[in-house]
Formats: structure tokens, sequence, C-alpha cells
């Protein structure tokens, strides 16, 4: 892939030399752009989550306590300003200034924006000084907004924030959500609840589901 030019890295001679910022933001764009579009089974098997049991990944890290079912904010800088107050709110956040200024280096390298209004913003760099232990909060917005340049140039009102302090379980969320998304009725659902407590059980119950079932092809 070095060699095609398909992987971020640099030559010095017969040397390539990788980066891990560089490999965690090329991965993190294929899953997000290349998996909302790939069979359940391919993602799966891609991403190294597939298992016998295939336990669940994005449950056990939220809670109705870090969802907001009626977020406000009419720019992408106020959006994430909300997330980073409902991380804060988990107790589980070091310095809610530096998860702010890597969510906005996250969005100015590439939007986390995918199809049917759905973003996972998350932080550009990842270390074990940001975060208590790793999270995910879910933010619904009131009113959508043109977040980024979404595939299907939707605008964005359903947000997962990812706060992960290993890259292999940021990789996994990443993937969950968006295998989430593809194949499940978790967006409707969201948009659907009442609140944080119904927000939750709609997660529980679609990846419960996704975990159990077979891919259902063809659906966006």
């Amino acid at each position: 892939m070095a060699l095609r030019g398909e992987i971020p890295c640099s030559r010095q001679g017969e040397r390539f030399l990788f980066e891990q910022e560089d490999l965690d933001a090329w991965y993190s764009e294929r899953i997000l752009h290349e998996a909302v579009v790939t069979p359940l089974d391919e993602v799966r098997r891609d991403s190294h989550v597939a298992c016998t049991s295939r336990p669940l990944i994005l449950t056990p890290l939220c809670s109705p306590e870090s969802i907001d079912g009626a977020m406000r904010g009419k720019t992408q800088a106020a959006v994430l300003r909300n997330l980073t107050k409902l991380a804060t709110d988990t107790g589980l956040l070091y310095n809610p200034e530096d998860l702010y200024e890597e969510l906005r280096k996250r969005e100015k390298i590439g939007t986390t924006a995918i199809d049917n209004g759905v973003a996972l913003p998350h932080p550009l760099q990842r270390d074990n000084y940001m975060f208590e232990a790793s999270f995910v909060c879910v933010g619904r917005l009131l009113s959508p907004i043109f977040f980024g340049a979404a595939p299907d140039n939707s605008k964005t009102d359903l947000f997962f924030l990812i706060c992960c302090r290993e890259d292999q379980l940021h990789l996994q969320v990443l993937t969950q959500i968006c295998m989430l998304c593809l194949n499940t009725d978790i967006i409707a659902e969201l948009r659907n609840s009442e609140g944080p407590e119904e927000m939750y059980d709609a997660i529980r119950k679609c990846e419960t589901e996704l975990n159990a079932a077979k891919p259902r092809k063809g659906k966006r």
C-alpha cells in the first residue's frame, strides 16, 4: 500500500517510515467513508472485530447521563463545545479545552459527518492523559445543521462523540457505530426517542440485534 501511495508514510532510501497519528487518522477516514457502504461481514473481518460471541462494544461505553436529546447549536464550533460539556459532565475528562481543540483539529483534517445526518466526532490525538476511562457521548440536535460535507450532503442532527484511550478500541467503536447505522434502525430510533433513557435503550436494543442478526444487505 505504501508503494502504491495508498497509505500515509515517508521514505528514506529503501526504508518506509509510518507515523502512528497519521495511520490512525487514515484508518479512521477509511472506516467513516467506506464502512457505511461495505457489507457487514466484510467490515467485521476487515476491522478484526469478528468473534463468536460478538460482545456489546458501544453500550458499555455510554449511559443516559452521557446522552443529550435536546442539544442546541447552530455551528460546528457550538456543537463541539456542547459535546465537550457533555463529556465534562461524565467526570472522566481531565481537560475539556484539550478535548475541544483536538475535536476541532480532527474536523479540519476531514469531516466526521457520514450519511443520514450522523457524525462521529473524535479527538485527533488520544493519550492516557486525556481521559480517566474510555466513554462515548451521544447528542441529538433540536435542529439539524451543516456540520461538514457528508457523502450524501445531508445536514447533521445525531452525534456520537468517541473518547477512547486505546487505539484498537477507538477503531472498533467507529466500526460498530457505522455498522449500526447501516444494518439497524438506530438512526430512526434515536430520533423518535423521548429522552436520554429511551435513547440509551435504543442503542442497547439495536446493538444487541446487530450482534445477533445476519446483515441486512442494501440498507443505508
